[in-house]
C-alpha cells in the first residue's frame, strides 16, 4: 500500500508538529554503519532471540537490525517488516527484558527495540496495523513510557509521537486510557527537554485527530498545564522587560490552578519576577518559547472543533487572558500568530475563519 502523504499546508485548519527525525540522523559518531542487506535479516534476528543466548548477542541482533533497518530505503524497510520473524524479534527484545539481571543493558536493548519501531512505521498501511494495532503492543508502549530509565522513555515518547502522525493507526492512542495519562505525567514530571518536545508535538497531533480530540478537550488536567505554561512565560516576558507581572491564572474558584510553578521549575525558571529570571540561560529562554508555542497549538488544534469551545472555557475560565497576554511585544512572533487563532476561534464563525500563520499548519482530511 502506498506512503501516506504528508498533510498539505493551508491558510486554515489545524497545526501539526514538526515530523519526527531521527536523532541518527545527526550523530555520525557510530561504531559502524551496517551495510544493508536484506539476506542477512534472519541470522541476524536469530542471533537474538535465542532462550539462552547472552544480552551480548541480543544487544548485537537489536543494535545491528535497528541500524540496518535505518540505512534501508523505504521498500527494503517494507520488504523486511513484512517477515513475521522480524516483528516477532522486535516485540521479543521488549517482553524479555524483565528477565535480565543487568537493568542498563536491558534499557539499551528496548531502546533499540523501539527506535526499529519508530524508523518502520509509516511506510505501508498493512505493516503499520500488523505491528502497533493491539492491546499487547500498548501494553508495551506504557510500560516503556513508564520505565526509570531515561532513553527508554525518550524512545518511547518519540515512537508516540511517530505513531501520532500517521492517521490511520493514531487512535490506538485512545484505545487505553493509561497512555494518555502516562503522556500527562510525563509532561508534568520529566525535566528532559526532548522527552518534553516529543510529548508535546504528540499532543500537536492528537488535539487535530478527530478521534482523539473530544477525549483531549475534557481533560481538565491537560488544558490547566497548557493555560499555566502560557501564563507563565509570558510572566517570565513581562519581568525580563521590567513591566509588571503578567497575573497567573486562577482555576475558577478552587484558589489557583494546582499545575502553578510545577512546569518551568526544573529549568531555572519562576513564576513570580525576580532575579532568577535575568540569569536564565539563551537555551533555557529558547526552551520555554518553545514550550509555550507548542502549548498554544495544541488549544488551536481542540478549538477547531467548535463542540470543544464551551467546555475547553468553562473548565479554563482564564484561557482568552493568557492568550491576550500572548501579545506581549516580547512574545515570539509564532506565540502571537498562534495565539490570536485561538482568538478568532472562539469570536468568530468557524465557516468564515482565515488564519494567517507563518508557522505549521495544514487541514486534516474529514473522514468520508
Amino acid at each position: 500500500m502506498s506512503t501516506p502523504k504528508r498533510r498539505e499546508t493551508t491558510s486554515r485548519g489545524p497545526m501539526v508538529a514538526t515530523p519526527w527525525r531521527s536523532v541518527l540522523e545527526k550523530e555520525r559518531d557510530l561504531s559502524f554503519k551496517y551495510a544493508w542487506d536484506p539476506s542477512r535479516i534472519p541470522a541476524i534476528v536469530s542471533a537474538g532471540i535465542q532462550p539462552r543466548a547472552p544480552m551480548e548477542a541480543r544487544l548485537r541482533s537489536a543494535y545491528t537490525l535497528r541500524r540496518a533497518l535505518e540505512c534501508a530505503t523505504i521498500a527494503q524497510r517494507i520488504e523486511a517488516m513484512q517477515s513475521p520473524m522480524v516483528g516477532g524479534a522486535i516485540h521479543y527484545f521488549l517482553d524479555h527484558v524483565a528477565d535480565e539481571i543487568n537493568p542498563a543493558s536491558c534499557a539499551r536493548l528496548q531502546e533499540h527495540a523501539l527506535m526499529t519501531l519508530v524508523h518502520c512505521l509509516g511506510n505501508d498501511q498493512r505493516v503499520d496495523d500488523a505491528l502497533i494495532l493491539d492491546d499487547a503492543t500498548i501494553r508495551r508502549i506504557y510500560g516503556c513510557l513508564e520505565s526509570q530509565f531515561v532513553v527508554v522513555v525518550s524512545a518511547a515518547s518519540q515512537l508516540v509521537r511517530r505513531i501520532s502522525e500517521i492517521d490511520h493507526v493514531c487512535p490506538v492512542l485512545a484505545f487505553d486510557e493509561s497512555i494518555f495519562h502516562s503522556i500527562l505525567r510525563l509532561l508534568e514530571t520529566v525535566p528532559d527537554s526532548r522527552v518534553r518536545t516529543h510529548i508535546l508535538s504528540t499532543l500537536i497531533n492528537m488535539a487535530a485527530h478527530p478521534k482523539l480530540q473530544f477525549m483531549m478537550a475534557r481533560s481538565a488536567r491537560l488544558l490547566q498545564w497548557l493555560v499555566e505554561n502560557v501564563f507563565q512565560f509570558c510572566s517570565m516576558l513581562s519581568a525580563e522587560s521590567n513591566d509588571h507581572p503578567m497575573p497567573l491564572s486562577r482555576n475558577g474558584g478552587d484558589g489557583g490552578s494546582p499545575w502553578r510553578g510545577h512546569s518551568f521549575a526544573s529549568r531555572g525558571l519562576s513564576s513570580q519576577p525576580s532575579a532568577t529570571h535575568s540569569a536564565v540561560s539563551e537555551d533555557g529562554a529558547s526552551d520555554a518559547a518553545e514550550t509555550a508555542v507548542k502549548c498554544v497549538r495544541v488549544l488551536a488544534n481542540l478549538l477547531s472543533y467548535s463542540p470543544n469551545r464551551n467546555e475547553i472555557q468553562r473548565l479554563v475560565p482564564s484561557i482568552l487572558d493568557a492568550m491576550l497576554n500572548c501579545q506581549h511585544p516580547r512574545a515570539p512572533h509564532d506565540l502571537s500568530e498562534a495565539s490570536k487563532c485561538v482568538v478568532h476561534l472562539f469570536h468568530e464563525n468557524p465557516s468564515d475563519l482565515q488564519f494567517e500563520l507563518t508557522s505549521e499548519l495544514s487541514r486534516r482530511p474529514q473522514p468520508q
